[in-house]
């Protein structure tokens, strides 16, 4: 599996509040537009390479996947963390790592780890994270 996609985790935010959310939900695999978002409990998830450029909430963290590159990087910007891992090893780390990175410790495949990451963020599996409503975020 090669994953290229940007994951950001938007802690106490309602995908209603979400400008631009469209249509009825679907799966993850049918999302149609190239940005998506999802709610879970309290929190949204939002996918795809233009969800860094929606306004975040403080404490919101930016997951990107670059499996076809072997680029992975962890970054929450009012937090002051950046964490990037590329070919192999960590080439920057700037800031304090939260206690869910302990995840890049446990699994040892990179986009594993990143995927499992954001799950643990949000107190869900994998296995949800895909099965989830998935909402269109049109107009971007």
């Amino acid at each position: 599996m090669s994953i290229n996609i940007t994951i950001v985790f938007a802690p106490d935010t309602a995908v209603e509040s979400i400008p631009g959310i469209a249509g009825a939900p679907t799966s993850f695999d049918e999302l149609a537009s190239p940005l998506g978002a999802a709610q879970f409990g309290s929190h949204a998830l939002l996918v795809g390479d233009d969800a860094r450029e929606l306004a975040l909430p403080d404490g919101s963290v930016i997951v990107t996947l670059g499996g076809t590159a072997d680029v992975y990087a962890v970054e929450a910007p009012s937090a002051g963390r950046l964490r990037v891992y590329s070919q192999g090893e960590i080439v920057e780390d700037e800031g304090d790592p939260s206690t869910v990175e302990s995840v890049f410790d446990e699994i040892e495949d990179p986009e594993d780890a990143h995927i499992e990451f954001v799950c643990r963020l949000v107190g869900i599996t994998p296995r949800e994270l895909w099965g989830a409503e998935w909402f269109a975020v049109e107009g971007r």
